[in-house]
């Protein structure tokens, strides 16, 4: 890929063909987005191939770090945990009761993050009652732009 002042080019995945892409006809470029798309699917899965040899490999010797003639390959842990944060927080809060641990250290070991749910909030936001106070809520801001072609 190169950019310059001229335009940007790009090589077609399938026919090697270079093109600008600011040049190009839309249609050749939902064709380009397409062929992308599935150049990306098709090296996710290569990728997760050659992953899954490569734990394989290192889980049958037994190491998480290879070191190779100028690089060095580590993988994670064969498992992780999956958390019961509903019994851990009344584990914590009974171990602060018991004056075990402070509650400031119990406040650190789980974070509670909030998450708009826009489907709920969307009623509100056209209800008269409470539109206004809503909308004070929330500012308009530039978003990453996506494109889904459709065939």
């Amino acid at each position: 890929m190169s950019d310059d002042a001229l335009g940007l080019s790009v090589v077609h995945p399938q026919t090697g063909e270079m093109l600008d892409v600011r040049k190009a006809p839309t249609d050749v470029l939902a064709d380009l987005h397409e062929s992308f798309s599935a150049h990306e699917r098709d090296l996710r899965s290569y990728r997760r191939a050659v992953d899954d040899e490569i734990v394989t490999r290192m889980d049958h010797e037994g190491v998480r770090t290879f070191h190779g003639e100028g690089f060095t390959i580590e993988t994670s842990k064969p498992t992780e945990r999956d958390w019961n944060v509903d019994l851990l927080l009344e584990t914590l809060d009974r171990l602060v009761a018991d004056g075990i641990i402070s509650s400031r250290k119990a406040s650190k070991c789980v974070k509670i993050e909030h998450k708009v749910v826009a489907m709920e909030v969307r009623p509100l936001e056209s209800d008269p009652r409470t539109q206004r106070q809503i909308a004070a809520c929330y500012q308009e801001v530039p978003s990453r732009r996506t494109v889904r072609v459709k065939g």
